[in-house]
């Protein structure tokens, strides 16, 4: 493609004002500034250079854009030679990374282009590369389809009214919202974050067409429906996303098999006060235990790997799920209990999740022993919450005992006893075992069982100094 005439192709843009100045944090940004120099480079060659989308958005909301796109009339092959470090991320769309000199930054520079059908719902089949508004007719919500010069005092482009439906806090969909999210379905959810995040109302026709179309976001690839849900959860405003996904429709696609009432906008659910409760930094794995916190494992387990989520991530959601209320009655746990809990790694998450269930339910005695757990986790007054283990596997092998249930019990139970204080030290934990070793058993029973009967649910400050653990 050929360097632009001089004739602007914006004279039939209305003119907007320019932007309110910059906040300083902004201008020392140093991925701002690499992005303005990508845009210098192509405009010293003669091409048209933009900032767009997000980056535009967030600059005129006074954010830091976390990446920062840019879309010109340079085909990729020109932008392959014009910057030294790129990367090539999609050049059948006309897309490129130009990566900073030093690394740490990249930047990625787009053809202006339209898009052919979408026949997957998903992505084009093809693209046919043209000028900045038809650049901008193919986005998908006019807070999205701004363009901005940044060496031309932050003037903004606005092919689709964008900033107007910014000022006015409205998410609308460009041109006709059916077709924006036959083109791609990923859309109806990204509709619901970028709505709850920027705190926009929905345009009737935008929010009835993903009433009309809810079903659909099945066909795209739950990868990608993982990564919008991620962010919903993660961000501040996740309460009102999920609000949004019940009463819009989504919510049986992303999360099928929840209570009933997950998917009734019109009964209340307690996971929704729950979410406002968290605090606005809290990780996607509590918000998303907090969501699923009434599943049985085995249906928990399969949405979370129907998420696409790593083992880690479920295994952590799963806990949280599982042991959410574990401390609602904390000071009446024997010690053992409240420490084999406490001393999980993810445990001032739990704490996190069933303190903001507690303030939801309004339930302050709950609170109360929220807040006690939570005080003596920092404070332990009597030592360790993780103490070193006193006696080993091989212990217990080299004292006669033969591996098999009652071995994993007289472990358990030499556990417990120690993190209730009652033995200190190793001499103490082996004297037991010898003592348990010899003691004749009355009878065959479950170990597991005998060794809880043993140590019993016994109230903090009242231990039981019996001990038997039979085969």
């Amino acid at each position: 493609m050929s360097p632009p005439s001089s004739q602007s192709p914006f004279s039939s843009v209305q003119s907007n004002p320019p932007p309110p100045p910059l906040p300083t944090n902004l201008t020392e940004d140093p991925l701002r500034k690499f992005a303005v120099e990508v845009v210098e480079i192509l405009k010293n060659q003669g091409y048209l250079a933009y900032f767009a989308g997000g980056c535009v958005r967030d600059t005129l909301l006074g954010l830091i854009p976390s990446d920062y796109d840019v879309a010109t009339n340079a085909t990729p092959e020109r932008v392959l030679k014009l910057f030294r470090r790129t990367v090539n991320v999609g050049l059948s769309f006309g897309v490129v990374r130009v990566v900073a000199p030093k690394g740490g930054w990249d930047v990625e520079v787009a053809t202006f282009r339209s898009d052919g059908v979408y026949s997957d719902g998903r992505r084009p089949d093809s693209v046919t590369y043209g000028d900045a508004k038809e650049d901008a007719l193919r986005r998908d919500f006019t807070i999205n389809g701004m363009f901005m010069d940044p060496l031309d005092h932050d003037r903004v482009i606005d092919f689709v009214g964008g900033r107007d439906d910014l000022a006015r806090r409205i998410l609308r969909a460009i041109g006709n919202p059916r077709d924006r999210f036959t083109e791609d379905k990923l859309r109806l959810i990204r509709a619901v974050r970028f709505a709850a995040r920027f705190d926009l109302t929905m345009d009737p026709l935008t929010e009835q067409a993903i009433r009309d179309m809810a079903d659909q976001l099945g066909v795209v690839a739950f990868e990608r429906i993982a990564q919008e849900f991620r962010k919903m959860l993660a961000h501040s405003s996740r309460a009102r996303a999920v609000s949004l996904c019940r009463d819009l429709g989504l919510m049986p696609t992303l999360l099928p098999n929840l209570p009933h009432e997950a998917y009734q906008p019109q009964v209340n659910w307690l996971v929704l006060p729950t979410l406002s409760a968290l605090p606005d930094d809290a990780p996607f794995e509590t918000a998303l235990a907090t969501v699923c916190n009434r599943l049985d494992p085995t249906t928990l387990i399969a949405n979370l790997k129907r998420l696409r989520l790593s083992n880690p991530e479920i295994k952590r959601i799963a806990w949280l799920a599982e042991h959410r209320h574990d401390l609602d009655h904390a000071r009446e746990l024997p010690r053992h209990r409240l420490k084999r809990v406490l001393a999980h790694p993810h445990a001032g998450e739990l704490i996190v999740l069933a303190r903001a269930e507690a303030i939801a339910r309004g339930d302050d005695a709950t609170l109360a022993n929220i807040d006690w757990a939570d005080a003596y986790r920092h404070d332990l007054p009597e030592g360790p919450l993780d103490p070193p283990l006193l006696v080993s596997g091989h212990d217990l092998v080299a004292l006669g005992v033969k591996p098999g249930p009652r071995f994993a019990a007289l472990l358990e139970a030499i556990r417990d006893r120690q993190l209730d204080g009652l033995i200190t030290d190793r001499d103490q934990a082996l004297d037991l075992i010898r003592r348990q070793v010899n003691r004749s058993a009355p009878g065959p029973t479950a170990a597991n069982s005998s060794a809880n009967q043993t140590l019993g649910e016994t109230p903090p400050g009242n231990h039981s100094s019996s001990f038997e653990v039979h085969d």
